[in-house]
């Protein structure tokens, strides 16, 4: 059995936001592979060398977020000569490329250096958006056939429950970020007298006390805010009380999103951007977007139909289970043989 070390690997109670998909994907792996690494990591990069005898394959997350953390730099740099030995003992790097850029830091020379390292250098490049793939073609053409699209694996809908009635126009929910676009969203409700009326609901841990406060200076009497990190299943009763669970992100770097697949199990309709993963998933009757905030006055007009196709929505949780994923990565593992 071929041998994998999956990074990072972190304690899901320690995220400031329910979205368990490392813990999913080690699960995932784990039907067909042996997981070399057992423990929490705690020194970095560094231990991308320990393992370089007990493992054969590399599987990636996130990070090209290296410059970003303690001591960044030193990591990157310690990156970059783990690529020499992984080539030279003949190891195997497959990236999951969540973001077309870091979430957290400006376009800059050191995360440049890690996407060019880790698109020239990984043996496989998987994505969870179309728009992965376009970013390699764009960017680094001669490596376009390294990328390949799978669904970002989802999990059984939660219960449905009957309602006549929505107690929330929009629920945004998931860890309080900038990039995340709720601080403009906000201002330009304020701004817009139709929009201000809207009934919001945000749910979720913002880690930056200052953000939070600017987030605060905007809210209205029509905005409420739950500060604390939730369970999925107490935020599915609060989606299916909403008409949308509503995404304001204006990141560039967005590809794919686990708070998307999770509301996607919430039985509530989902507004997001025209990119990425809602790109790709505005083919379902449940997901609509939006180019630009001014468009949202369309869905809250007296004709907007916020019906969905539910069994279609139960499909597509069925066609894209984790167990599947485990299927779909066991074959393009299969082809780097």
């Amino acid at each position: 059995m071929e041998r994998i070390y999956i990074l990072p690997k972190i304690k899901y109670e320690n995220l400031v936001s329910p979205n368990p998909y490392m813990e999913n994907l080690e699960r995932a792996i784990g039907k067909n592979f042996e997981i070399s690494n057992k423990k929490i990591i705690k020194y970095g990069v560094l231990e991308l060398y320990q393992y370089l005898f007990k493992t054969d394959t590399y599987v990636l997350n996130w990070i090209e977020d290296l410059p970003i953390y303690k001591k960044g730099k030193v990591q990157v740099v310690f990156f970059s000569i783990f690529i020499f030995f992984k080539k030279l003992f003949r190891k195997k790097i497959i990236w999951i490329l969540h973001n077309k850029y870091s979430h957290f830091k400006d376009k800059n020379f050191w995360t440049d250096y890690m996407y060019d390292k880790l698109v020239k250098h990984s043996d496989l490049i998987l994505t969870h958006s179309n728009e992965g793939i376009e970013f390699v073609r764009e960017s680094y053409p001669r490596f376009t056939s390294k990328v390949h699209f799978i669904v970002h694996p989802i999990q059984t809908p939660f219960h449905f429950l009957e309602k006549s009635t929505y107690k929330y126009d929009l629920l945004i929910w998931g860890s309080i970020q900038p990039y995340k676009g709720i601080l403009q969203f906000l201002k330009f409700i304020n701004s817009n007298e139709e929009l201000k009326k809207l009934k919001i609901l945000i749910v979720g841990k913002c880690p930056d006390k200052g953000y939070l406060k600017l987030l605060k200076e905007e809210f209205s009497n029509q905005v409420s805010m739950i500060d604390s990190v939730l369970s999925l299943e107490k935020i599915s009763v609060l989606a299916q009380n909403s008409k949308f669970v509503f995404f304001p992100y204006n990141s560039p770097s967005l590809l794919s999103s686990g708070v998307l697949m999770d509301s996607l199990r919430m039985h509530s309709k989902i507004l997001g951007p025209n990119s990425g993963s809602f790109k790709d998933l505005s083919y379902l009757s449940g997901v609509e977007v939006y180019d630009d905030f001014k468009d949202l006055l369309s869905f809250f007009n007296e004709g907007y139909d916020l019906d969905f196709d539910r069994q279609e929505m139960k499909k597509f949780c069925e066609e894209n289970t984790w167990e599947k994923f485990s299927f779909k990565f066991l074959n393009f593992y299969n082809h780097l043989n």
